[in-house]
């Protein structure tokens, strides 16, 4: 027989390891289900709202404006929002004055994945970088549908518009889902039929709304929901059916009066901004 003195070497280090890793499980386990706990928390109010702007009251020449409204939510991603229809006398001939600019100020997202999520085909068509940069796009609907988009985005701070290209934003920087309609809920006897398939579906839909952020798939980072330090000036213009004689002097002429309200609110919201400093 062996005495305590006659152990073989490394034998207390063995019959620590067990203890070892048990405890380091037990520290991931407990430092992931804190961070899973942080990751649930809701999103945090934003600083800029609706209320901000109250008493912005923006005119753009030869444009009427109608205001939008949008909810008194602190979560809610739109700041203003207007509709600005050409007065009669500056209507453009290729742009009948009841075609509409749509123009809407937001916290900062990524407008061309957000609307390819929606089935959206989006085309680029220009990247002005100029006194007021903006960046140009041509959607298409399921249907067939097309508008004209303008996006520019604006620092929180002093509303000054950026060279920065909307496709940057982190929001919501995902592929277009397999099934937009359909959530993961659980197991089920029914999943059961198809396991891999099912398991796929699932961590993919897991996936899409991680954004594509490893850290948030793992719910160890809560999800960008957009953002408070980048804001996004967005318009729009939807275009006729394409039955006109010249329907590319339609699309120039509306073109030509979305860049305008697009301008002129770029500039009144960096004035305006300017006066609260």
């Amino acid at each position: 027989m062996m005495d305590d003195g006659d152990k073989p070497a490394g034998a207390g280090k063995t019959s620590r390891l067990p203890i070892v890793l048990l405890l380091g499980c037990v520290l991931m386990v407990s430092f992931w289900q804190i961070m899973a706990w942080r990751a649930r928390r809701g999103f945090d109010a934003f600083r800029i709202n609706a209320r901000t702007l109250a008493d912005f009251e923006p005119r753009i020449k030869g444009f009427e404006l109608t205001e939008v409204l949008v909810k008194d939510d602190p979560l809610e991603p739109n700041i203003i929002s207007y509709r600005a229809k050409p007065r009669r006398t500056e209507g453009a001939r290729s742009a009948p004055p009841s075609h509409t600019v749509l123009i809407r100020l937001a916290h900062g997202y990524n407008i061309v994945d957000c609307m390819r999520i929606k089935h959206y085909q989006v085309d680029p068509l220009a990247d002005v970088n100029d006194l007021f940069p903006h960046q140009v796009w041509r959607l298409t609907s399921s249907i067939n549908d097309q508008s004209i988009w303008m996006t520019t985005m604006h620092g929180s701070e002093d509303f000054a518009p950026l060279d920065m290209d909307t496709r940057d934003m982190a929001f919501p920087k995902i592929g277009t889902p397999d099934d937009p309609s359909w959530n993961p809920s659980g197991l089920k006897l029914a999943s059961l039929r198809r396991p891999l398939y099912n398991l796929k579906r699932t961590l993919r839909a897991r996936w899409n709304s991680a954004r594509c952020d490893l850290l948030t798939f793992l719910r160890l980072r809560r999800p960008v929901y957009a953002s408070d330090e980048v804001l996004s000036l967005v318009s729009a213009v939807i275009l006729p059916p394409a039955n006109d004689a010249n329907p590319a002097d339609v699309e120039a002429g509306l073109v030509k009066l979305q860049e305008r309200v697009h301008s002129e609110m770029t500039r009144q919201l960096v004035a305006y901004r300017s006066q609260g400093l």
